[in-house]
């Protein structure tokens, strides 16, 4: 199994707060069958602006470690995107999950919906695949998921940024 998205990294973000934590969860991970874990710190302006090369060094920081403690897990990097109006920051470096085309993004639940179809549309044009996490949480997500219920009769199209992959663990 793989796990698509893990605040594993100790410090990095809200996730494990030390390596005994990120320790724990790991051996927790493995027991419970996963093989594989994306390692996925929030990146938001202004509270969590780790960098890619930054992650990229904690992912193969803490496999050593785990390859050391015979955890038996493969670590890839990624990242979480906040997908506000600061997303666009981070939107010319943008850290996929592993060798994937995915970028796991989240949209806040505060943030309009077309704001969030734009951050979308930047994800896109770059060839990446939007990942959407915790859709639930997001009336912004409903709105473009429904946009075409909501207006029947009419011929229009939501963006092509509105069809995205989600995940909701």
């Amino acid at each position: 199994m793989v796990d698509y998205h893990c605040h594993l990294l100790p410090g990095l973000d809200d996730g494990a707060t030390d390596l005994a934590e990120a320790l724990a969860m790991a051996r927790a991970l493995a027991d419970f069958g996963f093989s594989e874990v994306c390692c996925t710190p929030h990146c938001v302006k202004g509270q969590h602006e780790t960098s890619p090369v930054e992650v990229r060094e904690a992912v193969q920081h803490l496999q050593r470690i785990l390859d050391g403690a015979g955890i038996p897990l493969i670590l890839q990097p990624g990242m979480e995107y906040y997908l506000d109006g600061c997303f666009e920051s981070f939107a010319a470096n943008l850290l996929p999950l592993g060798e994937s085309r995915l970028v796991l993004c989240e949209a806040p639940p505060q943030v309009r919906p077309e704001v969030v179809a734009a951050m979308l549309e930047l994800i896109v044009v770059q060839g990446y695949i939007p990942l959407v996490a915790h859709p639930e949480r997001s009336e912004s997500v409903y709105r473009l998921l429904t946009i075409d219920a909501e207006m029947p009769g009419e011929t229009t199209s939501r963006p092509e940024a509105a069809r995205v992959a989600s995940t909701d663990q």
